[in-house]
């Protein structure tokens, strides 16, 4: 065998003998234009853009041949050792566009331009754009915050919004500390100069 670095012309989906099969297109040279089987792993749907970089193995003793592996000439590649990262493309050559990144500490990362989910090691995820942030925490907690306020419910049970709280009994407690199960106003007198009781507590 014998193998080549040309340039995809177009990709094209095909059945043959009754089975799913990608071909690529590419160019071995003058005007001898062949269409190659594509393979890659079982589970792995990638389709790439003309302009990638192919390599096309040739099949000594015949005029066939068949495509190994792609490079993509613009997008550098970030996996470090013994990572995995899955990224998309325009139509087009072009930069990423969104991307999952699994990490060797045990994070997964899902991002595009605008915003991003978190997964870390220790089960925590967090999801955020440029508007809002959403925590769920790996003690239990649950968190979200934008530019307006805020709220979290702790591994207690307790709610908090904007400083004020719902107790796990079901008691509100107002910012100012004010407890609206215990809480009464006292009244002035009425327009006929009577004396008016407190509010009653809320039943």
């Amino acid at each position: 065998m014998g193998s080549l670095i040309t340039k995809l012309l177009s990709f094209v989906r095909a059945v043959r003998n009754g089975a799913n099969v990608s071909l690529a297109v590419v160019d071995r040279g003058g005007v001898d234009i062949v269409s190659p089987l594509h393979f890659s792993p079982p589970g792995d749907d990638s389709y790439p853009i003309p302009g990638d970089y192919v390599q096309y193995i040739l099949i000594r003793g015949t005029r066939r041949g068949m495509v190994a592996g792609y490079i993509d000439p613009q997008n550098g590649q970030k996996a470090g050792p013994g990572e995995k990262r899955i990224y998309a493309r325009p139509g087009s050559q072009g930069a990423s566009v969104v991307e999952l990144w699994l990490k060797s500490d045990g994070t997964a990362v899902l991002s595009n331009a605008a915003g991003s989910v978190t997964l870390s090691p220790s089960g925590q995820i967090e999801s955020k754009n440029g508007a809002c942030t959403f925590t769920l925490s790996a003690s239990g907690s649950i968190g979200g915050q934008n530019g307006g306020g805020s709220f979290l419910l702790a591994e207690s049970g307790e709610f908090q919004c904007n400083g004020a709280r719902i107790t796990t009994s079901g008691e509100v407690v107002s910012s100012n500390n004010k407890h609206l199960g215990t809480h009464t106003h006292s009244q002035g007198a009425d327009s006929d100069g009577d004396a008016q009781q407190e509010t009653s507590q809320p039943s």
